[in-house]
């Protein structure tokens, strides 16, 4: 043992023996009712010691089989402070299925924590850290119906983060799933985190589950969150953790929230609409010479197809590869085009859709088309104003997406089951 880590272990008897540990509270937000729905009891250790950051902390306690003795002093120590507090809304307190499952575990103890501290079983959700991975599921359901027998509700923490998260989702059947803050980080930015979301948003929503999007950090993640019908979101853009924790929210942080519900009363889900295809490309101006589009295809090998528009950026053409390279490499065609504009020789009518066009409407658009006026790319607009493009693959996969989902909602725990192996 180097001196360091005999350091950390006297640290952790410490800890242990006189119960050093101290509870922050983060809120957990209702969207629908834009009020604090509860809270998530975080453990800190000493401020003042090594075992401060609850990942050391817990790595130590695994180290020293101690990790059950520590899980139990955590769920004392967050339950006792709650109790303080007086507060009123759902308590979530994290607890690790390696612990909840080890032999010496003393089982019952936190339905007393809970009475002596004034609260009720119904009150409080036991959340699953899937830190280390779960290696017998048939005990882990049965702890699980233990706690549900007892009054409290189950939830799965950092979905998506963990060895083995669909298949514990499908196994356990909690009340609540809390999507690790990496799908709701920048979330407004990237597509294929949206469509993810979307997706386990859909398969909650048909197995009677609630989803909770952890790591909201800045107004457009909670934006989005909002547009995709998310139930419950967390994080720093609403409030930190704190031993003394906020009992209201500033009204601020849902400005224009009527505004934006009224339009998107009655319409399609995000990930049926246009937008979802949407991947952002840099477009050429109408005036830009032919030689400027070859360096353009020549940096991006991939590129089939480069967007025009003028100088109100609105679409008015596009670039199509194999057309252009026929051209720019036939005889003489360098030296004939090279300074010429591109509007001169674009595809004047490509197919431009606006963002809030629903997806069946996209493929019916296509698929009416003749033959050799269709293209693997078309080019999305908002308000008439070019945003990227979207692919004809895209478009494919969705729609079956779309599908797969639809089948699932028929049978979805056996759905869930086969993606999970």
């Amino acid at each position: 043992m180097t001196q360091e880590e005999l350091h950390h272990y006297h640290s952790l008897q410490e800890i242990l023996s006189h119960g050093r540990l101290t509870a922050l509270f983060q809120p957990i937000i209702s969207l629908h009712n834009q009020q604090i729905f509860g809270y998530e009891a975080l453990i800190r250790g000493p401020s003042d010691g090594p075992l401060h950051s609850p990942l050391t902390l817990f790595d130590t306690a695994l180290k020293h089989d101690c990790l059950a003795e520590l899980d139990l002093l955590c769920r004392e120590t967050a339950i006792k402070r709650y109790g303080q507090l007086g507060l009123k809304e759902k308590l979530f307190i994290n607890t690790t299925p390696v612990a909840i499952l080890n032999s010496d575990y003393p089982h019952g103890l936190t339905l007393q924590y809970v009475e002596e501290a004034g609260l009720s079983a119904q009150q409080v959700i036991i959340e699953l850290t899937e830190q280390y991975p779960i290696d017998d599921y048939e005990l882990m359901r049965a702890a699980t119906e233990h706690y549900r027998d007892m009054g409290f509700s189950i939830a799965i923490d950092d979905l998506g983060a963990g060895y083995s998260g669909l298949r514990t989702w499908s196994e356990l059947k909690p009340d609540f799933v809390k999507l690790d803050r990496h799908f709701m980080q920048n979330i407004h930015e990237d597509r294929q985190k949206r469509q993810f979301v979307q997706s386990m948003i859909d398969i909650a929503q048909s197995i009677g589950c609630q989803v909770i999007g952890e790591g909201i950090e800045v107004r457009q993640e909670y934006i989005t969150a909002q547009s995709l019908d998310m139930r419950f979101v967390q994080g720093y853009y609403f409030g930190r953790p704190n031993r003394n924790p906020q009992k209201e929210l500033d009204a601020s942080l849902f400005a224009q929230r009527k505004e934006t519900a009224m339009q998107r009363t009655g319409r399609p889900r995000a990930n049926t609409l246009v937008s979802s295809l949407l991947t952002e490309l840099d477009p050429v101006r109408h005036n830009d010479t032919i030689d400027r589009i070859s360096e353009r295809f020549q940096k991006a090998l991939k590129l089939n197809a480069l967007p025009v528009i003028d100088d109100n950026n609105r679409v008015v053409g596009i670039v199509w590869r194999d057309d252009f390279m026929t051209m720019y490499a036939s005889r003489f065609g360098r030296e004939l085009y090279g300074r010429k504009p591109i509007k001169d020789f674009m595809d004047k009518n490509p197919i431009v859709v606006e963002t809030e066009l629903p997806l069946k409407k996209l493929s019916y658009q296509i698929t009416s088309q003749e033959a050799h006026h269709q293209h693997s790319a078309f080019v999305i607009t908002e308000q008439g104003r070019y945003r990227g493009v979207g692919s004809l693959m895209d478009l494919l996969r969705q729609i079956t997406d779309m599908q797969i989902t639809m089948a699932r909602h028929a049978n979805p725990l056996s759905g869930l089951r086969e993606m999970s192996h």
